[in-house]
């Protein structure tokens, strides 16, 4: 059996403290930005509108709907244009939603992506 003295040693990767301290406070940075952006657009509100201007609907960042509102055009409206107009303000609403999410998401891959 050798003696311990002439064991190969194999080192991969040898760790700067100074460098894994950076590391970690960068990363506790940015999970900071992370929570404050996602505590933005889950308390922002998004709006959308029907194409014909009968019907503007909000949701908050959650998809909650928050109002739905008639414009003055929809005292014309018959009663069979009206459910549409709000079914397509309320999906242009959550579409404004989820393109927030959407812009979010890019935003942490960039942070992510520069964070080291």
């Amino acid at each position: 059996m050798a003696d311990r003295d002439e064991l190969p040693i194999r080192v991969a990767h040898v760790v700067d403290p100074a460098d894994v301290a950076e590391r970690v406070e960068a990363y506790r940075g940015f999970v900071v930005q992370v929570t404050e952006a996602m505590e933005a657009v889950r308390i922002a509100e998004y709006s959308g509108a029907d194409p014909d201007g009968l019907a503007t609907a909000t949701v908050d960042g959650q998809g909650r709907v928050v109002s739905v509102q008639l414009s003055r055009l929809a005292t014309r409206a018959s009663a069979g244009d009206l459910g549409p107009a709000v079914l397509a303000a309320l999906d242009a609403a959550e579409r404004a939603r989820q393109e927030a999410l959407v812009r979010l998401a890019a935003r942490i891959q960039l942070t992510e992506d520069h964070s080291g």
